[in-house]
């Protein structure tokens, strides 16, 4: 029959037969089943935890490895939570149940995954060429623009090029901007100088207001003591300068003028200024002569 209890229990029968009583003692063993649901040992990766901690996870963890070993060896233990596991806060769950089925422990852990915060370059090239940061490439003049490869070690990392087009003589500035998962940013330097205009030819000249090309000879008046010489460089960003031009005297002088070059080459270009000689008359005719006002004929002298 139910006595009511578990475990080890003994009992007295007291038993009575032709008026003679005896007593008897039996032993009833009665299996106990367990409600311990606790953990006596509880791991994540390696690293000890308990109900309710946070357990920082390196950028790109997948799953981890849960021990989680019951105090009572007929205990069970379910596990969940510990794969698939994205950036940000995920939920590990054990739960204990203990030998009797019903009585249970459950055990909570955040694994907090951290996002990816690479922000270096696989490859950097300047139209084909690896570059590195900071670098200066020398480019020739008229280059308007440049092929940049930049490729993020991360494929979860975003890459942005700024300044490799509309180029301009002197030196550009080409920033790649590498921005992690994370949010976090690098910039990555490159220099491109643009050689200035080697262009130091004329375009136009005129001299004393007359057309003219090098090399040529222009006349001008008796008397003449000075020419304007008007240039017009076929690169608006070369100067010149004109020797010469001044303090002319009767006869053939040399003008000179410089071109200097956007990049420092120069050009000389020569005209001659012909001052012409005085021009005296040999007419000897008089038309009238006058005396007191009053005509008195023509003369010869």
């Amino acid at each position: 029959r139910d006595i009511g209890v578990t475990g080890v229990q003994t009992c007295a029968l007291p038993i009575s037969e032709s008026g003679a009583t005896a007593t008897y003692t039996v032993t009833i063993n009665v299996d106990v089943t367990s409600n311990v649901s606790s953990l006596a040992v509880f791991k994540v990766s390696g690293v000890r935890v308990v109900d309710g901690s946070t357990l920082i996870l390196p950028s790109g963890t997948e799953a981890v490895a849960v021990n989680a070993i019951p105090s009572d060896g007929s205990a069970s233990v379910a596990i969940s939570g510990n794969a698939d596991l994205q950036v940000g806060d995920n939920t590990l769950t054990v739960v204990v149940t203990a030998e009797d089925g019903t009585t249970t422990s459950t055990y909570t852990v955040t694994l907090r995954v951290l996002p990816d915060d690479d922000t270096s370059l696989a490859t950097f090239q300047v139209d084909g060429n690896d570059v590195n940061d900071g670098d200066s490439i020398d480019l020739e003049y008229g280059t308007e623009s440049v092929e940049i490869t930049a490729e993020a070690t991360s494929s979860l990392s975003t890459v942005e090029v700024l300044g490799a087009s509309e180029l301009v003589s002197g030196k550009n500035t080409v920033r790649v901007n590498v921005t992690a998962q994370d949010g976090s940013v690098k910039t990555y330097r490159v220099f491109l100088v643009v050689a200035q205009n080697s262009d130091n030819s004329i375009d136009s000249l005129k001299v004393a207001g007359q057309d003219a090309s090098a090399g040529d000879s222009v006349s001008v008046p008796f008397g003449t003591r000075a020419v304007t010489i008007e240039v017009v460089t076929t690169d608006p960003f070369a100067i010149y300068a004109v020797e010469g031009n001044t303090g002319l005297e009767t006869g053939e002088n040399t003008v000179t003028i410089t071109i200097t070059a956007a990049n420092g080459d120069t050009a000389e270009y020569t005209v001659t200024v012909n001052v012409l000689e005085q021009n005296l008359s040999s007419e000897t005719d008089v038309d009238s002569i006058s005396v007191a006002g009053q005509e008195i004929g023509r003369a010869h002298v």
